[in-house]
Parts: structure tokens; sequence; C-alpha cells
């Protein structure tokens, strides 16, 4: 049963004790510039301070400029003019540096494939990739949002472990859709290619013959989308873990 969240819910004082402490920690910033006949001066302003932070923590979208991203992304790599409004962004984890990454609905890997070979060298093992891998965690049903950790390579804590020792239940990878998507809008920012010295595997995904798909650089430059047995390891491959709803 889910806990509903109310003032007596372990969870409200977790949410409030970092906002305390936040706060804290910017007024005390600000308070050690101040003068006294500053302090004075706010001190008599509660109504306007209250007013200001009421204002500020209203805010109904957080990530607006997140979204805008990703709107002009589809609309510049897919003609597409997608609504990113009310789309749900789930939680973002706290541990280390995430990406938001906004899949479309209805969008396919063969389109994804198509318009990554259209911006760079890019090589696959199967003609139609949808067709090829029919299981993921996440399908384009609707447009949704995911959390994907950032960096070059896969995560350091799963490099070297095979798909059944880190992910056997599709719970924390990357599906290949998400790893394109990311490739391609990485490519777009700064020029280059992720996974130049290993490989991700997507284990939100699984080929139909129950292989997971993988994505990495080749030596010749090109991006490659290839397979590999879910027993199977490298030192330099691992998973790239993913957070949605």
């Amino acid at each position: 049963m889910k806990m509903e969240q109310t003032s007596k819910s372990p969870k409200f004082f977790i949410k409030l004790g970092i906002l305390i402490g936040f706060i804290v920690e910017v007024v005390t910033v600000i308070f050690m510039q101040m003068s006294e006949a500053d302090l004075q001066y706010w001190i008599g302003k509660k109504k306007l301070i209250r007013k200001q932070l009421r204002e500020m923590f209203n805010q109904t979208d957080l990530f607006a400029e997140e979204k805008e991203v990703w709107r002009k992304f589809y609309q510049k790599y897919f003609s597409l003019d997608l609504s990113v409004a009310d789309v749900h962004i789930p939680e973002k984890p706290t541990d280390g540096d995430w990406r938001l990454i906004i899949v479309a609905c209805g969008l396919t890997l063969n389109q994804v494939f198509d318009c990554m070979a259209n911006a760079f060298k890019s090589g696959k093992y199967a003609n139609d990739l949808d067709a090829s891998v029919t299981k993921n965690a996440r399908d384009t049903k609707t447009t949704y949002a995911v959390w994907v950790r950032v960096g070059v390579e896969p995560d350091e804590k799963y490099l070297g472990k095979s798909t059944n020792q880190a992910d056997p239940d599709m719970k924390i990878g990357v599906t290949l859709l998400e790893r394109l998507l990311l490739e391609i809008i990485y490519f777009d920012e700064t020029g280059k290619h992720l996974d130049v010295v290993g490989g991700t595997l997507c284990s939100g995904s699984r080929h139909s013959d129950g292989y997971v798909p993988c994505v990495y650089l080749c030596s010749f430059g090109c991006v490659y989308v290839d397979w590999g047995t879910l027993g199977g390891s490298s030192a330099s491959y691992g998973v790239r873990r993913a957070v949605s709803t």
C-alpha cells in the first residue's frame, strides 16, 4: 500500500530537513554580508519576504528548460512538433550526475537509427531493429521522461559485470532507444561520442532471441549497435543506469 505523504510521515520530515538545511545555508551567506542596518530593514519586511518565497517555491514546472531542449531537439531531427508541457518528470536521483531524456510517443528504433546515421557514421547488426529488439522496459505508447546517468562510459559500478549480474530483470538500465537518443543529443551538443573505450549494455531491452543490445564507438569512428549474451562480460562494458516513474 502506498503511504500517504502527510505532515507526520517519515518522507515529510526528510523533505523538511533538506529544505531547512538549504534555507539556513543560503541565509547564513547573506547574513554574513549584511550590516546591522540592513538586518533591521529586512526584519521589518517579513510580509514581503514571505510573499517572494511563496512565488519562488510555487513554480509549477521546475524542468521547463529541459523540456524546451527536447522540444527543439525533436523539431530539428525529426521535424516533430512534440508537446512537452504535460510530460511527467520522475523524481531526479541525488547520487551523481543525471541527464533527462524525453522519449516521444510512437518513436521507433528504426527512426532513431536513421536519424543517427544521417548525423554521423553508424552501423547495426540487423537491418530492422524494431523486429529484432522486441522487449523493452519502457515503450513509446505515450511520451515519457527518464533520467539517465551521464558519463562518456557506462557506470563504473557495473563495468565488467554481465547483464545477468547487473540487471537480469531489466529494472535499472537504459533501453536501446534511450541510449540512441542520448547519443544523438550528446553529439549535437558536443560534437563527440559516448562509449569511446567500452560499450553500454542496454539492459532495459532484449533481442527477440533473448540477447542484450549494446552500443559502442568502433575504432574507425562508427557508432555501432550490436548484441551480446546475457552472461557475457568485458572489463570496459557495463550497464548505464536509468530512472523512470
